[in-house]
């Protein structure tokens, strides 16, 4: 098998009914929250704080100080889950271990080994949900699940050191003891979920214990991790009192300058974390404590505990050392060579944390300017009193201070990114005054799938947008008042907003009828509009030529009906292309036409600039397809189409599926643009004509520019909410297999949509049901953790994602 393969998970549900058989054996079930651990005369008993997925951690640990036996203890105090790679690996070595000795080990409960936790994603602390089902399967996660409700809550070490996670309760000082903790029964009572207070003093005292952290300050205060408390060294005195114990080790907390433990509370209690460079960024060691027993001196009897702290920083899985160190023939050896190797490995972390630690801030940064663009938008617009669309650095350091948090260095992060320029001379703005084009800003950030096989269905909603344009089979002249009522040949934004509001049916026949507002909502209006009419240079109100409206229109929603496998027309696309030349070389009054006609400028956008030329063919299609309307209804019979086609000068020559293209070709090409429309009427409109003949078109960029305008708002809604996106397919997902029915993710979409406020709706019904179709795979079913877990956010100005 590669080296990097995952263990069968056949093996892995063999070990886990294992370890739990063995486990119950041993302690029994639910029995005891408080384990008694004796440190073996003559060998050591070693204590291992949180190790967070960190493999090269654990193995870096047991290569100096040994593997875990009847007289080479170990207690691992908690937090093995979330946040690293490798905690699915972490868990079964240990269990392992511990089926081969029951002596050898104890596991302590951390506040990660909650499936809460654990269901948030690694840059928001958890992690180990995705990475369970990523190697496995959701039964596997079930499993590691239960075995958390086995672990206690603390140890008690040779009768006098209280190992435990987090720290201490808050009731502490008055009443609690030992057999409180022992006696809690963990069949029901469990640690809360956040946000939840605890129900009784039994569940108060599961969390603080997981959950609390020590301060040098009197008394006790909540904590502002929102869980457990900050408890003082007087608690800490009182508690070791009246239970007779000697101090305290706890973990849940990096020491402070990168050390791998801390003491606090004058020796009383020494924090304990054995993660060396933390996350990657951290460039902190590791620690663990090893406790042995010793004889007392001459003139006392028995024997003592000592404690000796050690500090490691472990070489990296991937660079093959540890495996070359285990090789080594004793522990004095190994230990030196892993010195070594840690020393290299902090050496050259040195030149690499600052890079991953600015990498990571922005990227949460970003993050959060994604998530709160509305809020963030409001403010800016508010403190732009005069519609510049920029705001001063300083304003724009407190705005974004005061709605995403003031945990976060936003003045730095502005000048990393350098979005701050020196603002022109001018009325109010003094020399040195820089500022910041927040609409610029505000469209930098957005946010992508990273992997092609969700790109598609991005296509299916560009291509209901746009049908909400096509399927108005007006006429001619119809067309053009609706979206230019004052004829002034060009479209501005609230025309073709209000075109879309409207309520205009857009099925037929049989088929239930839907408006506008029905498909789309009015954020993703506002976005599609976005996209048709990218501002210029801070013109907020950039209009289109009428021609150069119906060009975009109908190129881009060309390619999203072929993307989404829709394109009725795809057999005909060769052949479509050779007679759109044609018709416009038929056009022998083309001078004289465009003189006429509104004066063409060249309008940028978003992607590039769009060409006289371009524009002359939407013009000169147009004016076909006036020529062809005999009848001057404004909409082409089946035969007038024909009969245009017909006499088109080179049309023999024009192929289709081999041969020429006969008489009967063209009346098959005639129906198919009919049905374009959504129903079968006889005649051919604008729109249609225009998607078959259009030559010339934007460039596959140009599209992506538009698409994204339009897709991003919903991507950044599933970005948003992606852990209430995660817990309720959770719920639906009743073997958690990482799979549910695409019916089942659509009542989750809409159960989300509508619990937000109305102006924030996202999703209409008939979109979220779009959405849900267009991800299923052949049985109906995808897999949501693949999708969420593909969601990137995107810096626009720089190449790639975070």
């Amino acid at each position: 098998r590669k080296s990097r393969m995952p263990i069968s998970k056949r093996y892995v549900h063999k070990l886990l009914d294992k370890f739990v058989k063995v486990w119950s054996e041993k302690h029994g079930r639910y029995t005891s929250l408080l384990q008694n651990v004796e440190v073996p005369f003559g060998g050591q008993t070693v204590v291992v704080g949180d190790t967070h997925g960190q493999l090269e951690d654990v193995l870096t640990i047991f290569l100096a100080h040994g593997t875990p036996s009847s007289r080479n203890r170990y207690i691992f105090n908690g937090d093995i889950a979330d946040r690293g790679p490798n905690a699915c690996e972490i868990f079964m070595l240990l269990f392992a271990f511990f089926i081969e000795d029951p002596d050898c080990l104890i596991i302590t409960r951390g506040n990660h080994e909650d499936e809460e936790m654990n269901k948030l994603s690694s840059e928001e602390g958890g992690g180990f949900h995705e990475e369970v089902l990523q190697k496995y399967t959701g039964g596997i996660f079930m499993k590691f699940e239960a075995i958390y409700k086995m672990l206690p809550l603390a140890a008690i070490v040779h009768k006098e050191l209280f190992v435990v996670h987090g720290g201490l309760a808050r009731n502490s000082k008055s009443n609690l003891n030992t057999s409180f903790i022992r006696d809690i029964d963990a069949g029901i009572v469990s640690c809360p979920h956040g946000g939840c207070y605890p129900l009784c003093l039994e569940e108060q005292v599961f969390q603080d214990l997981l959950w609390s952290d020590p301060q040098e300050k009197l008394g006790w205060e909540a904590n502002p991790r929102g869980a457990g408390i900050k408890w003082g060294p007087d608690l800490t005195a009182a508690f070791l009192k009246r239970t007779g114990l000697k101090w305290i080790i706890r973990s849940h907390q990096l020491p402070e300058d990168k050390r791998g433990f801390s003491t606090h509370h004058l020796g009383l209690v020494y924090t304990l974390f054995s993660a060396s460079n933390y996350c990657g960024t951290a460039g902190n060691k590791g620690g663990v404590c090893l406790l042995e027993l010793r004889y007392n001196s001459a003139n006392e009897e028995g024997t003592r505990l000592v404690a000796r702290f050690e500090e490691h920083y472990a070489p990296a899985l991937e660079q093959g050392k540890l495996l070359e160190i285990s090789q080594l023939p004793d522990i004095a050896a190994r230990k030196l060579a892993l010195e070594e190797a840690g020393v290299a490995r902090a050496t050259e972390d040195i030149q690499k944390v600052g890079q991953r630690q600015e990498r990571a801030i922005l990227h949460r940064m970003a993050g959060k300017v994604v998530e709160l663009r509305s809020e963030l938008w409001d403010d800016f617009r508010r403190c732009d009193e005069k519609r510049t669309g920029k705001v001063s650095f300083l304003n724009w350091c407190d705005i974004l201070t005061s709605v995403c948090g003031e945990n976060f260095p936003w003045s730095l992060g502005g000048e990393l990114w350098g979005i701050a320029h020196e603002a022109p001379p001018g009325e109010g703005a003094t020399r040195g005054t820089r500022e910041v084009d927040y609409k610029r800003f505000l469209r930098r950030f957005d946010v992508a799938v990273n992997k092609e096989k969700w790109v598609g269905w991005k296509t299916i909603l560009m291509r209901d947008a746009y049908e909400a344009l096509y399927c108005r089979d007006a006429d001619l002249k119809a067309t053009l008042a609706l979206f230019d009522p004052e004829r002034t040949g060009r479209v501005s934004v609230q025309n073709f907003l209000k075109v879309l509001q409207s309520e205009v049916c857009l099925d037929g026949g049989d088929s239930p009828q839907r408006t506008a507002q029905q498909m789309l909502s009015a954020s993703q209006l506002q976005s599609l509009a976005h996209g048709l009419f990218p501002p210029d240079e801070g013109d907020e109100d950039t209009d289109l030529s009428v021609h150069e409206f119906f060009e975009r229109f109908t190129v881009i929603y060309r390619q999203a009906k072929a993307m989404t496998g829709d394109d009725t027309l795809a057999d005909w696309r060769d052949t479509l292309r050779y007679l759109g030349h044609l018709l416009l070389k038929q056009d022998k009054r083309a001078s004289a036409t465009i003189s006429s006609l509104p004066t063409v400028s060249r309008v940028k956008t978003s992607a590039s600039t769009h060409s006289r030329k371009t524009l002359l063919q939407v013009q000169r299609l147009a004016h076909q397809f006036e020529t062809g309307d005999e009848s001057g209804s404004g909409l082409l019979t089946r035969q007038e189409l024909v009969d245009c086609l017909k006499g088109l000068e080179g049309i023999e020559g024009v192929m289709h599926k081999g041969h020429p293209v006969s008489e009967e070709d063209l009346h098959e090409l005639a129906v198919k643009l009919d049905l374009l429309s959504g129903r079968e009427t006889g005649q051919v409109n604008l729109f249609s004509f225009l998607e078959a003949f259009v030559v010339e078109r934007p460039t596959g960029q140009e599209f992506d520019a538009a698409e994204e305008f339009m897709c991003e708002h919903i991507l950044s809604f599933l970005y948003r909410n992606r852990h209430a996106v995660c817990c309720g397919c959770h719920e639906a997902d009743v073997a958690l297999s990482g799979r549910i029915r695409c019916s089942a993710f659509a009542e989750v979409l809409r159960g989300i949509d509508i619990s937000l406020a109305k102006n924030r709706r996202t999703f209409t019904d008939v979109q979220i049901d779009g959405l849900a179709e267009a991800l299923g795979e052949e049985d109906g079913t995808f897999s949501y953790f693949e999708l969420l877990q593909a969601l990137i956010v995107r810096d626009s100005e720089k190449s790639g994602s975070f």
